[in-house]
């Protein structure tokens, strides 16, 4: 139990060491090692006692969230999410009213952060028309992050709705050429227009592009 300011800043600290380096790991869909996992776990664990000292505090509850959803929890990851989410939408509209900007720019940012994690949980249980609401979020607060975008594409291309996924992948890969999960959803649109194509009689469909060209 965290009953101190100073002990709370303690195990932020000591929770920022365990995960930091297995999330960039899983941010990257690397594979985690046992030893990622545990720490992960612990991190976790220390994310969940500063939760229950500051409840409505945004960060270590986003932190939870994410790290929970790294280790394959995807119950605790939505709870921690949507306890950060909530507090971060009360905050946002405090810090608009009295007008600090620093506050509500940092919370906008976390938010969709948030978000974003979120749709992927979804997108993990095959609710897909959520996920898009919450990709969509993040997609318009931060619209240059390919992951926000590869995210919304994959949510469109999973919900029939081709043309849209099309524009989020190639403006990803505009973005980030290399980056891993946009290419990815970039071949299965490519294996979809060209199911679609021969379904047709190589006629292209009203007003649909060809897909975004990989380097592949």
């Amino acid at each position: 139990m965290v009953t101190s300011n100073g002990e709370y800043e303690l195990r932020s600290d000591k929770a920022l060491v365990l995960c930091r380096t297995a999330l960039e790991k899983f941010d990257r869909s690397e594979e985690l090692t046992e030893e990622d996992k545990t720490k992960l776990e612990k991190a976790a664990k220390l994310y969940e006692t500063m939760m229950l000292y500051r409840p409505t505090a945004v960060e270590p509850a986003f932190q939870a969230g994410r790290t929970y959803f790294a280790v394959g929890n995807t119950d605790m990851a939505e709870a921690s999410l949507n306890q950060a989410i909530l507090s971060g939408e009360e905050i946002l509209r405090q810090s608009t009213a009295n007008g600090n900007a620093s506050v509500k720019e940092a919370t906008r940012l976390t938010l969709a952060e948030a978000r974003y994690v979120r749709s992927l949980i979804y997108q993990s249980v095959g609710d897909f028309k959520t996920a898009f609401a919450d990709a969509d979020y993040a997609a318009q607060q931060v619209n240059n992050s390919p992951n926000y975008l590869s995210a919304r594409a994959s949510c469109s291309l999973q919900l029939g709705n081709m043309q849209p996924a099309m524009n989020d992948i190639a403006y990803a890969l505009k973005l980030d050429p290399g980056h891993k999960r946009s290419l990815q959803i970039a071949n299965l649109i490519d294996a979809e227009y060209r199911a679609t194509q021969a379904g047709k009689g190589a006629t292209q469909p009203d007003g649909q592009n060809p897909p975004p060209k990989t380097s592949n």
